[in-house]
């Protein structure tokens, strides 16, 4: 409802009025790097660091009072050194000291052993707790994050807005936008801009409540997954009704029954219906508590087709891994052998799955269509000649033996960066034979993937990294197992 609209139709009685929300992708789960400091209060590091400094000096002097020569046995510097040793746990013998000096070391160790013993505890538990990143939950978030896009429905009410307004934090966005910082999707685009850009990382949506409501229960009802999250901020509301021609009596009959099924609750109760799992992930919490032991995580790296189902290798791991299916996602088109273009993949990048105790599988798309490229796919090249459907035709022309090795380079790259920060998969195996289905045919005894196999151990070989390559009678012995 606006007031340039207001001017030539009538509204009816509001069906609800909507705010608009932040929506982007949730982080992984890791361990908080500053956890070690956490277990006890600023506070309470102050005052040790200050025992630690005053308490010496107090043993001096008291030392320098009662004796001539003590003095030269016990200075300040041994005294810091002694008592960090007892706060440490470590052994110190005392046989030898008496008097004052044993009860003021006596009272310092039973101190340092209720801190210690306390702040083991707490640095266990908070071992078990993973911080998930939620970063943009304001507008002004995503202002001060230069690297971060915002994605606006094409020329929505509130593109008109915050193109028209001269002040305020809707101003900076719009002078965002000649920073190339604001790009515009259509409705029906949301779902390939969410799958990619979104799901990256380096974009947020921004739009109606209602709109990303619908679009993360959605998600979730297609993976059990809260992939994506909510702003716990609303700004820019809207009001939604129904429009009429201006002075019709349609409006006010309308009106009259558009509010007597809002006061009884029929339009959430339908929206709920509608969308089954609206609020699974309205706001999914960004710590959880995990239960697992301290081992180093395996990853088994599988190269997918552009299809609804998996086969061969990745069909294997599916069934052994049901959390590494990539494709349970995605809606078929026609036939389960191809899938909507909307939900497919943009070639080069990764898909990283983990389970409850179990290794990390990676699904890297390194073709678009299924079997060879476009020079040797005969069925490829005939969909070319004779369909006239978008569809079909979206990615197959450039789905060429050279591409896939480009896709496959920057899966690489995906995975090196997902490891390179904060390292968790130390043990990397990759099934060989993969070029069978990937390059030409007269390519096919050439190992065309193992070059950028080899660039991507020397740069993972300082992290610790290991990289083992199963060949295919080692896949044939453990499918037999």
């Amino acid at each position: 409802m606006t007031e340039s609209r207001t001017e030539v139709i009538d509204f009816t009685w509001p069906f609800t009025i909507q705010y608009s929300m932040i929506m982007g992708a949730r982080g992984r789960p890791v361990v908080d790097p500053w956890g070690f400091v956490l277990p006890l209060e600023p506070l309470v590091w102050a005052a040790i660091l200050t025992a630690l400094l005053v308490l010496p000096v107090v043993m001096v002097l008291l030392a320098s009072c009662s004796s001539v020569t003590t003095p030269k046995q016990y200075t300040w510097g041994k005294d810091i050194f002694d008592l960090t040793r007892i706060l440490l746990q470590q052994d110190y013998r005392a046989s030898a000291i008496v008097g004052w000096r044993r009860l003021v070391l006596v009272a310092w160790m039973v101190l340092g052993l209720v801190v210690s013993r306390s702040y083991q505890g707490d640095l266990m538990s908070g071992l078990a707790v993973r911080h998930i990143r939620q970063p943009f939950q304001t507008i002004r978030d995503v202002l001060d994050h230069p690297t971060i896009t915002m994605l606006w429905q094409t020329n929505s009410t509130n593109v008109q807005y915050f193109r028209a307004v001269e002040s305020g934090i809707f101003r900076e966005v719009a002078e965002a936008e000649t920073k190339s910082r604001v790009k515009y999707k259509l409705l029906s685009e949301f779902p390939q801009a969410i799958n990619t850009l979104v799901r990256r990382g380096d974009h947020v949506l921004i739009d109606l409540e209602i709109v990303i409501t619908m679009i993360i229960g959605q998600y979730f009802t297609h993976t059990g997954r809260c992939d994506f999250y909510s702003s716990r901020e609303r700004f820019l509301p809207m009001v939604l009704s129904m429009i009429g021609q201006r002075d019709s009596p349609l409006v006010p009959a309308l009106s009259k029954r558009i509010m007597s099924f809002s006061e009884a609750g029929l339009y959430e109760q339908w929206f709920k219906d509608t969308v089954p799992n609206a609020t699974s992930c309205v706001h999914p919490p960004s710590k959880i508590a995990v239960s697992t032991s301290l081992s180093l995580a395996n990853l088994w790296v599988k190269v997918n087709c552009i299809s609804c189902v998996p086969r061969g290798m990745a069909l294997d791991l599916a069934k052994k891994y049901p959390h590494s299916n990539a494709y349970n996602v995605r809606r078929p088109l026609y036939s389960l052998k191809r899938c909507i273009p909307e939900d497919r993949p943009v070639p080069g990048t990764i898909h990283i799955s983990k389970g409850e105790n179990l290794p990390y599988i990676v699904a890297i798309a390194t073709q678009y269509g299924i079997g060879l490229p476009i020079e040797s796919n005969n069925i490829a090249q005939g969909i070319i000649e004779k369909s006239k459907d978008r569809n079909m035709l979206v990615g197959i022309k450039e789905d060429t033996s050279i591409n896939r090795l480009v896709y496959f380079n920057n899966g690489m790259k995906d995975l090196f960066n997902f490891n390179k920060d904060s390292p968790q998969i130390m043990r990397v195996i990759i099934p060989t034979g993969i070029e069978r289905t990937c390059v030409q045919r007269d390519e096919v005894r050439e190992n065309t993937y193992l070059p950028v196999i080899q660039d991507m151990y020397k740069h993972l070989k300082p992290y610790g990294v290991e990289i083992k390559l199963l060949f295919n009678e080692e896949i044939m012995q453990k499918k037999s197992k």
